[in-house]
């Protein structure tokens, strides 16, 4: 099975898709998740919500990262997903150029 194929089978599970790359991520937004918990739990938050920070993922099954962002940002988790490709394309354009 593709990564492709991966992320067309959440919706399934009731988790959005999500094209990251044709959004623009505001920079308060990514400043909300420290760049080596993005990298390490390959995650790219893409919006608030109220008290929710919605996050982009190629598994959101990985709840052993859900948890960390809880504990790292205060806010709930909402999870969409895209594929692995697009997740570290979105980690290289937005924390690349982090000290």
């Amino acid at each position: 099975m593709s990564k492709e194929n991966d992320r067309s089978a959440w919706p399934q599970f009731g988790i959005p898709k999500i094209k990251l790359r044709e959004f623009e991520i505001d920079p308060e937004v990514i400043a909300l998740v420290p760049r080596e918990a993005a990298i390490e739990h390959q995650v790219v938050p893409v919006n608030r919500a109220g008290g929710s920070l919605i996050v982009a993922m190629a598994d959101p099954s990985n709840i052993v990262a859900l948890g960390v962002l809880r504990r790292l940002t205060g806010y709930d988790i909402e999870v969409v997903v895209d594929s692995k490709s697009s997740i570290f394309d979105a980690l290289r354009k937005y924390y690349s150029s982090e000290e």
